[in-house]
């Protein structure tokens, strides 16, 4: 079986949880002896449905989370006669597809609000919000839908950056308790513009996220996430893709991936005490590109470095980051200088810049200060350097 798919730009070429979701797309497929064939907007060849029944309409996956590109997608695919199936978010309405694969952003917000709510929070606000991402209209609907009537909802929009994002809350930081931050990168951003501003998490305010992310792991303090589980979503769409090429009736489905609450520093790791429990019309301020943004490139950058670090990588990169030169670096860690000067060079690729120093100056200004890269590790076998 081919299975023809159509990715985004935008989140195929920035995106960690884009890679996330197509290693998820990729290991399911290989345990079928399914093909991928990946397709451009502007490469969409006949033969991508050599092997469609010749009385079925073509069937192509498309994945990504920005409602004008999924619109001109679907104009596309319906020009071409082809149904569809949505990895990553729902149908714009007025849509009428064949499937789609999404996560359940709705059920993990709420369950951020509940847990919120049992730890004594009682102002709330959602920081971050990209007008033109499926995920964030998501968050924001049930945002909104959440809190009561009585009460003020306080969304901060993201429609110029980060940074801008920031100067919008700062007006209005001493009226909240807490922030829900729509991913990782926007609450490690903000957790740093918070802390040279003096304000402390989790003491003055709670900050919580979505993402369970590399950086929210590592942050100081660790950042309590909804996880998002994108390898699932892919394995979920290849099964999704093979059971309506097989089904003779024409049939539409739709899968949530469930969301976990993973609790951390950011909420002073307090234990949750809640219960369980048109197709042209996009939101305004949608030009910006959230990974265009960069502070949003180098935290991206920075998340694929740490996902790739092993121990001795870590403990590299702490000396790195105290000035400790080769020499001195390799004999405290026992290791040959060439060996060091391998791995530095193997982590500057994986962050995309050019040597040590380049390594080093990419870190301090990705806020590396507030890394702790001893996290999860067995504090007992000690460090040659200082925690950063």
């Amino acid at each position: 079986m081919k299975i023809p798919i159509m990715i985004e730009p935008a989140f195929s070429r920035s995106s960690i949880w884009c890679r996330q979701m197509q290693a998820g797309i990729e290991a399911a497929a290989a345990r079928k002896k399914y093909e991928i064939q990946y397709l451009s907007a502007d490469d969409f060849p006949e033969e991508a449905f050599a092997d469609s029944s010749p009385k079925a309409r073509p069937l192509v996956t498309l994945v990504g989370t920005y409602s004008s590109w999924l619109s001109g997608a679907l104009r596309s695919m319906e020009r071409k006669n082809a149904d569809v199936l949505l990895a990553g978010c729902l149908p714009p309405e007025g849509w009428s597809i064949r499937g789609a694969v999404h996560m359940d952003y709705a059920g993990g917000m709420r369950r951020l609000m509940e847990y919120l709510k049992g730890c004594g929070k009682t102002c709330t606000a959602l920081y971050g919000c990209f007008a033109d991402s499926f995920a964030d209209r998501v968050k924001r609907q049930t945002f909104l839908a959440e809190v009561p009537e009585k009460d003020h909802a306080l969304v901060l929009e993201n429609r110029g950056g980060l940074n801008a994002c920031y100067a919008q809350f700062r007006e209005c930081a001493g009226k909240v308790d807490s922030v829900i931050c729509v991913n990782d990168l926007a609450a490690a951003s903000l957790i740093g513009h918070l802390r040279m501003d003096g304000i402390r998490v989790p003491e003055d305010l709670y900050v919580t996220a979505f993402g369970s992310t590399e950086i929210a792991r590592l942050f100081s303090p660790s950042i309590t996430t909804v996880t998002l589980d994108y390898y699932a979503m892919g394995e979920q769409m290849v099964s999704m893709y093979a059971y309506l090429r097989r089904c003779e009736l024409e049939i539409s489905m739709t899968a949530g991936v469930r969301c976990r609450l993973e609790i951390a520093g950011s909420t002073a790791m307090e234990p949750e005490r809640a219960k369980q429990g048109n197709r042209d019309n996009p939101l305004p301020g949608a030009s910006m590109d959230f990974y265009g943004d960069e502070e949003v490139r180098r935290l991206m950058s920075l998340e694929a470095l740490l996902m790739h670090l092993d121990d001795m990588d870590r403990e590299i990169l702490r000396g790195l980051l105290h000035g400790v030169g080769y020499e001195l670096l390799a004999e405290q860690m026992e290791m040959p200088v060439n060996t060091l000067r391998y791995r530095v060079r193997r982590m500057a690729q994986l962050a995309g810049v050019g040597g040590r120093s380049e390594l080093i100056a990419f870190l301090e200004r990705a806020g590396s200060r507030w890394l702790d890269l001893n996290a999860g590790r067995d504090k007992g076998n000690g460090s040659a350097w200082r925690e950063l």
